[in-house]
């Protein structure tokens, strides 16, 4: 996205009623970077030092990890940047200054947001986008041996010592996991009560013999979920 273009009055229009159009004032200029709305806006929260993340990726439970950052990026309106999309100006442009601050502070909350040992493999990247390709290449495709080791850890997993709403937890996140890694999702109606069935199962058969009877239940009910 070429910033100039993007936001030109020209292509913004509105229609009355008699179907003569109207342009409509724009939010802000395009070279109004001071404005919240533009993409080169930096808020004074937005500090170098930051990360997108609680807990920095190593390289393990990527799909979640995927989504926080995404989310991050999305509320401070810089997902372009990873996304490659807002363009960098060409130079002497009044806007270079700004496009270079907003790269630099989306790279170092990338690389705020990876260990240490990761960063060191994306450190001499310049642009952010560069370093989300790399890292989408390299943890962002389905992994068979990670597929395996997820699907070996569900079929051992049981309730044990934990309790139950833990156990809950810890089997979901390997079912969220192996969701966001899996090449195959299916949508359809029957596909999702078959997997949503299968799950029941899987939970169920972990669980402590303490709630047999509870298991039992759930078992025989003619449409078995784990929402109640």
């Amino acid at each position: 996205m070429v910033i100039s273009a993007a936001f030109s009055p020209s292509s913004i229009s509105d229609t009355t009623s008699d179907t003569t159009p109207i342009h409509t004032r724009l939010p802000f200029h395009p070279a109004d970077y001071t404005h919240p709305c533009h993409p080169l806006y930096v808020h004074p929260s937005d500090l170098l030092g930051s990360s997108l993340v609680s807990e920095p990726f190593d390289g393990i439970c990527c799909g979640s990890w995927r989504r926080s950052v995404l989310a991050a990026l999305f509320v401070r309106n810089k997902l372009d940047f990873i996304h490659g999309t807002v363009e960098k100006p060409p130079e002497g442009s009044p806007l270079m200054r700004q496009w270079q601050r907003c790269n630099n502070l989306v790279v170092a909350w990338l690389s705020n947001s990876v260990t240490k040992q990761i960063h060191r493999t994306v450190v001499y990247s310049e642009y952010a986008k560069d370093i989300w390709r790399e890292l989408e290449t390299r943890y962002g495709q389905a992994d068979g041996a990670k597929v395996f080791e997820l699907k070996k850890e569900l079929a051992h997993i049981s309730q044990g010592a934990l309790d139950i709403v833990t156990y809950f937890n810890k089997i979901k996140q390997l079912w969220d996991e192996l969701a966001s890694i899996s090449e195959c999702k299916c949508t359809c109606g029957g596909g999702v009560k078959a997997e949503e069935e299968q799950r029941v199962y899987q939970f169920l058969m972990g669980l402590n013999d303490v709630y047999v009877q509870v298991r039992s239940n759930i078992i025989h009910d003619k449409a078995p979920s784990l929402h109640g």
